[in-house]
């Protein structure tokens, strides 16, 4: 299934459709905005942002709409969640200071964890195949690789964006800025190695 966020009705909700846009469902219909659905990797709960309770924090309901439970409480703003390869966590960005910094929790909220603290915005983290480690980009297109304990931050070069893991967890391709255009480029997880895999007229992301 596909999970999406429709103002069809006013405020955002999330619904949920077949891969062939069949059997639409609409899972939250509070007086609210319900945004950026994730599902867990085995496809049971959903995670997803609200701001029903006047700030913006991160809930998870089951597939089905149901047991909605709110997994963040503070007054600053949460987003992005993303769950890690076994369930057990879940990743997401939230604003506590001038800018958004990078935290994980268990998927039931508790031993919340803040992974970066800079000055400049972090955001689009993802997860390694084998969930120990995390990359993410900054403000300034650096991307940066940590370990979900938040040990080991490391910035690697060049500067992108949009970083994907391989299968693997060895590789990271990412789009890279060359001569005024997007490419495809591609280096090792320790930022060894790199190599830039398109070169034309495009603009390749």
């Amino acid at each position: 299934k596909i999970a999406y966020q429709s103002d069809g009705f006013g405020d955002f909700d999330i619904f949920v459709m077949n891969m062939d846009g069949s059997d639409v469902q609409r899972l939250t219909e509070a007086d609210s905005q319900e945004t950026q659905p994730s599902w867990s990797n085995d496809m049971t709960k959903i995670a997803y942002v609200s701001n029903t309770d006047g700030d913006f924090e991160i809930f998870v309901m089951d597939a089905d709409g149901e047991n909605k439970t709110q997994l963040t409480d503070n007054t600053y703003y949460d987003a992005s969640p993303s769950w890690s390869p076994d369930d057990t966590q879940i990743v997401f960005i939230s604003r506590r200071g001038k800018s958004f910094e990078i935290y994980v929790m268990n998927a039931d909220g508790s031993e919340e964890k803040q992974l970066t603290d800079d000055s400049f915005t972090d955001h689009s983290p993802v997860w390694s195949p084998d969930g120990q480690y995390l990359a993410f980009v900054n403000y300034n297109d650096d991307i940066y690789l940590v370990k979900a304990d938040g040990t080991n931050l490391t910035r690697l070069e060049p500067k992108g964006f949009d970083p994907a893991w391989s299968p693997d967890g060895q590789s990271l391709a990412f789009t890279v800025l060359f001569e005024q255009r997007l490419a495809i480029g591609v280096m090792n997880r320790d930022g060894s190695d790199f190599r830039q895999l398109t070169n034309s007229e495009a603009y390749d992301q």
